[in-house]
């Protein structure tokens, strides 16, 4: 594999079978999983904001936990640990830069959370590969139907809509942040078939990746990118009801 580990984010729209594949990896592979912020907190955020004030809390308070994920990532990869991460590390960002997008967030929110995300130590860890799962919006829809308690039906519409900015995210600006970095798997097939072609894809890693790329250095592109993709996009999607 590689004389240090590796750091895998799992990407992907709500309902494309991210936590389904790092279980399935995990299970098969021994790999260090990380739940995703959001199933680590306790209690867990509101899915409502009411104002701007609400939303930047929820959003830092996930930050937060992001950063704790991100230093727990680098200590497993030095370890010489496989990581797979069910969604990575700027998770906060493309999500409000999503609510930012469907004119449902007010653009100082997404610039007062990058000004977070780029201060020294915020998100210690860059992921040395981003795999996206490309589903289709019938899985997705079939996935989220047989699972109401974690993808509420009244929440999809907001969800495939924010999925649609991330995607465009995840395809054409990542690949310009972290060259080489970013893969696209069809989500077509049982957990345990993703995980594999997962593994494959892990496997065709350089075995001695050269030095991570500077984190705030790192932090400051996703920002600056995803501010820019606001700009051009705010207001150009459904509109979709006011739930995290």
């Amino acid at each position: 594999m590689a004389d240090r580990g590796i750091v895998v984010a799992i990407e992907g729209a709500s309902a494309a079978g991210k936590s389904s594949v790092v279980r399935a990896a995990r299970a098969a592979y021994g790999w260090s999983a990380l739940s995703e912020a959001f199933e680590r907190l306790d209690p867990r955020p509101s899915l409502a904001f009411a104002s701007p004030r609400a939303l930047l809390a929820t959003e830092r308070r996930l930050l937060r936990e992001e950063g704790r994920r991100s230093r727990e990532a680098n200590r497993e990869r030095a370890r010489g640990d496989v990581v797979v991460a069910d969604t990575g590390f700027w998770g906060p960002l493309t999500y409000t830069a999503g609510l930012v997008a469907l004119g449902l967030a007010e653009r100082s929110v997404l610039a007062a959370l990058g000004e977070d995300a780029s201060a020294r130590g915020a998100l210690p860890c860059v992921p040395d590969l981003v795999v996206y799962l490309d589903a289709s919006a019938t899985g997705r829809h079939e996935r989220a139907r047989r699972d109401r308690g974690t993808h509420p039906a009244a929440l999809e519409p907001r969800h495939a809509a924010v999925g649609a900015f991330e995607r465009s995210f995840f395809v054409r600006t990542v690949p310009r942040v972290l060259p080489g970095a970013i893969r696209r798997i069809r989500a077509v097939g049982s957990p345990e078939e993703l995980a594999d072609r997962l593994r494959r894809v892990v496997a065709d890693l350089p075995r001695a990746p050269g030095p991570s790329p500077e984190p705030r250095a790192v932090a400051r592109a996703v920002v600056s990118a995803l501010l820019a993709a606001t700009a051009r996009s705010r207001g150009t999607v459904p509109r979709v009801s006011r739930h995290r």
